[in-house]
């Protein structure tokens, strides 16, 4: 029997949606196109299993590349393939690729999660402090950016989001919620400044309102339509008021007579105030 060595090339088809926590198997027949099940009959021979080497003398059953980790499995079913002439036998071999995950833990995941960290401490910092925390939070929605694009150029394609890319895109909205609540928090404190103002302005307004006398409110109309009866004394006339009018005029002397009292009141407040200051003056000069 003799033994020959060679080397096969093979493809595989590959899915990358959950890249890099993807686990790709690959299946590869031995077989013969020509001769049949009836003729040759492959299976794989019983041996030992391969053990390698790893740290420390510890043994192993796959090959660990820089990045991934290779696993070896024989099909001991009977495989039958049929390709038009007939049935025909062949021996399966499982490929297994996983991939070391310590890297992308500490290029992609630890790093993006740093940012989204550092966003969270911008609630620390005082809303009135604007550069501050605008630096922060666009820096860090910069930087996720940038990773992003970072990653989704060097990454495998795939027909859909890949699971690195999900990640990332979680941690940008994160980051961009941060900096629109922020936007919200600036617009109600304008709001809330302006508001303040318009309340000072409708306060001085009533008590500008509350001062002043009201309006005499006279009906025209009316006064127009009622004729003016009255006397001629000493060659002058002399208007009769009517009802109305007579409640107008006591309303008018009423007001007229707080406004006195209120002014009264205080020039007596501010006369009592100088002959205070006029005693102390004296009696210091005594």
């Amino acid at each position: 029997m003799a033994l020959s060595q060679a080397t096969i090339t093979i493809k595989c088809e590959m899915d990358f949606v959950l890249y890099p926590l993807d686990v790709q198997n690959c299946a590869i027949d031995f077989g013969s196109y020509k001769y049949t099940s009836e003729d040759v009959r492959f299976e794989w021979r019983e041996v030992a299993p391969w053990l390698g080497l790893g740290l420390l003398g510890v043994q192993r059953r796959e090959f660990r590349l820089p990045k991934y980790v290779v696993t070896f499995a024989t099909d001991k079913s009977n495989l039958i393939r049929n390709f038009g002439e007939g049935e025909h036998s062949a021996a399966r071999l499982q490929i297994k690729l996983s991939r070391e995950l310590r890297s992308y833990l500490l290029e992609s995941y630890l790093p993006s999660s740093l940012f989204v960290i550092i966003s969270w401490g911008s609630f620390c910092v005082i809303p009135e402090i604007v550069p501050g925390r605008m630096v922060l939070l666009v820096t860090t929605l910069l930087s996720l950016v940038t990773m992003f694009d970072t990653v989704s150029t060097n990454s495998p394609d795939a027909l859909e989001l890949k699971c690195i890319e999900v990640w990332l895109i979680s941690c940008t909205m994160f980051v961009f919620i941060a900096l629109l609540e922020y936007f919200v928090v600036l617009f109600g404190i304008r709001y809330d400044k302006s508001w303040s103002r318009r309340r000072q302005d409708l306060r001085r307004a009533a008590s500008a309102a509350q001062l002043a006398p009201p309006p005499l409110h006279v009906n025209h109309s009316q006064r127009l339509g009622t004729p003016v009866t009255g006397t001629p004394q000493g060659g002058v006339f002399s208007p009769t008021l009517s009802v109305e009018d007579e409640g107008l005029k006591q309303q008018f002397e009423h007001q007229t007579i707080q406004r006195l009292s209120q002014s009264g009141k205080r020039n007596w407040r501010q006369n009592k105030v100088g002959c205070e200051t006029r005693s102390q003056t004296v009696s210091k000069v005594k």
